[in-house]
């Protein structure tokens, strides 16, 4: 009974604040609505400095999780050493790379004739001709920014474009899966014909290009390579291969080229909303006095241009936004249209 009557009072309190709030605004609607308006946009400022976070792993773990900080703690432990003396294995996560798949497109031996030809011809083409140019008077290639062991840039895959691994094949001398004692050929190959544990032909080959990735100055160098290499490999085009590609981020890349590729559905759908906050609150009778399509109206602009502000002001504190952050709008404006619904 007790917090009844307290509840009743501070309801009646509020209530009478709220009432003479919006007297205020009834009595001097114009000044209300172009403040707000000014002052939303002049808090959106910030948005300038508006950075969306790619990074699907930052997006989707949990702050501070144990897999990632294990992972931070083997790469300090141990550490690989990109300049001359790396080593696949002594990686803690995948590294910076490159990698290409290289297919028969009729189903032949890739590793005889044409095909293999064009294999040597696409790993020149990533290893010297591939190249960047932070500043007009350098340019990098690969052999520039190659993780290396023993001065020698490391390839995976390279092996197979040894000068006699060709003539090997030919004479039935390349054994399989272990070649030469030391190199393992089944990652490297694909839908293999061994005989006798003799290699006789293959329809695919990968190849992975490591690139070093510290100090931040290089990391920075090979990031750009990186997507020239993307660009590259896309507008590649072969006459008896097909060739496809990846790198390390490319899952990251991927999805945020294709949420991005939809924002024109974002307009499409902000379209729709206002159509239907406008039939929802119209009421049951079409009539312009009694029908509320104009608070419908108004309820999806100020759901969209409350995100102007907030934005702006996390942005300017330095708060990276995911892409899914484009839904709030919609569920803001879902939500306040289902509450008065709820309580007729």
């Amino acid at each position: 009974m007790c917090f009844s009557r307290c509840y009743t009072a501070h309801d009646r309190k509020i209530a009478r604040l709220f009432g003479r709030y919006g007297r205020l605004i009834a009595r001097y609607p114009w000044v209300f609505i172009i403040c707000s308006i000014v002052l939303s946009l002049l808090l959106g400022i910030g948005l300038i400095r508006l950075e969306f976070e790619h990074d699907l792993e930052t997006q989707y773990l949990p702050e501070n999780n144990k897999a990632s900080k294990d992972r931070q703690f083997l790469m300090s432990m141990f550490k690989p050493d990109h300049n001359d003396n790396f080593q696949i294995h002594s990686l803690a996560d995948v590294g910076y790379f490159a990698e290409t798949i290289i297919s028969s497109k009729n189903g032949e031996n890739i590793l005889d004739g044409n095909a293999y030809q064009e294999i040597v011809q696409i790993h020149n083409l990533i290893t010297k001709k591939i190249k960047i140019s932070p500043q007009a008077t350098t340019e990098f290639t690969y052999k520039h920014l190659c993780a290396t062991n023993r001065r020698t840039c490391v390839v995976f895959g390279a092996e197979l474009l040894a000068q006699d691994f060709p003539q090997n094949l030919r004479s039935g001398n390349v054994t399989y899966p272990l070649y030469k004692s030391a190199i393992l050929l089944s990652p490297m190959l694909g839908k293999v014909v061994v005989k006798n544990d003799r290699l006789l032909s293959a329809e695919m080959v990968k190849m992975r290009y490591y690139l070093q990735d510290n100090p931040e100055s290089q990391e920075q160098l090979s990031e750009a390579w990186i997507k020239e290499f993307s660009r590259v490999m896309g507008e590649l085009r072969t006459n008896v291969t097909e060739v496809a590609y990846t790198y390390h981020n490319a899952l990251d890349d991927e999805v945020a080229s294709s949420s991005m590729a939809e924002a024109h559905l974002f307009i499409i759908t902000v379209g729709l909303m206002v159509t239907y906050a406008s039939i929802i609150t119209a009421g049951r009778r079409i009539n312009c006095v009694y029908d509320r399509q104009n608070l419908g109206r108004v309820g999806v602009f100020c759901a969209i241009l409350s995100m102007v502000p907030a934005a702006g002001i996390a942005s300017a504190c330095g708060v990276k936004f995911m892409n899914s952050v484009g839904i709030m709008p919609f569920l803001i404006v879902g939500k306040s249209l289902s509450l008065p619904q709820t309580r007729h």
